[in-house]
């Protein structure tokens, strides 16, 4: 899963928050500006929803959800997003409405997942000393630099990875004495096994990331 997630932060389409040129130049938490962006550019490339227009129904407070990207983000992003004008909550979903596994909520095209394999970039040690995001008070920061919070936003048919399976893998055994001098006395032995898989970003342009900080 961490492989997957880290291939699938690899795309060429980001925007740091507030729009500001580089990683080390955020000070700032995820904005509405920053989802209208996302939305925007995903329109703009024809990227396929994955979720269809649900109805709103006469029950009172119950909402229309419009056609829907996806989106991965950390709990700890959670908080801020929910600040936003213009999310809504689950609780607000049509009665009917099937949720992915994680989901909170959603914003106009976009409907979010939280997930603790969220990606984040922690401080200096992920980024780099030198290059890591901006310190900001009130930000969660590893002392030196604020942690950097990803925010992915796709496309059905954007992302693509293979099965692990009975046919791919292979568990292997190696028994007391099978290194030979290295083992003289035959103490050791050793189990593993080994799978293939792949993971990639199939349609660059039906991914988004938004990268920002998160209120501490």
């Amino acid at each position: 899963d961490t492989f997957d997630r880290d291939q699938f932060h690899t795309g060429s389409q980001v925007r740091f928050a507030n729009g500001v040129a580089t990683r080390a130049d955020i000070v700032t938490k995820i904005s509405k500006a920053d989802l209208d962006m996302a939305i925007k550019v995903l329109k703009r490339n024809n990227t396929k929803f994955f979720t269809p227009k649900v109805d709103a129904s006469q029950k009172v407070g119950q909402i229309a959800i419009r056609p829907g990207y996806i989106a991965f983000i950390h709990p700890d992003m959670t908080a801020d997003l929910e600040l936003i004008d213009g999310f809504k909550y689950i609780d607000d979903y049509m009665s009917n409405t099937s949720l992915y596994d994680g989901e909170i909520g959603k914003y106009k095209n976009i409907r979010f997942i939280e997930t603790t394999n969220g990606k984040v970039f922690t401080g200096a040690y992920a980024l780099g000393v030198g290059s890591g995001a901006a310190k900001t008070a009130g930000y969660q920061n590893d002392g030196t630099y604020g942690s950097v919070f990803c925010c992915l936003i796709m496309g059905a048919e954007a992302l693509g990875v293979t099965d692990i399976n009975e046919l791919t893998t292979q568990s292997i055994f190696k028994g007391l004495g099978s290194a030979g001098t290295n083992d003289p006395l035959d103490q050791v032995q050793t189990a593993g096994w080994k799978a293939a898989h792949c993971a990639e970003i199939l349609k660059d342009d039906w991914v988004y990331r938004i990268e920002a900080l998160v209120t501490a």
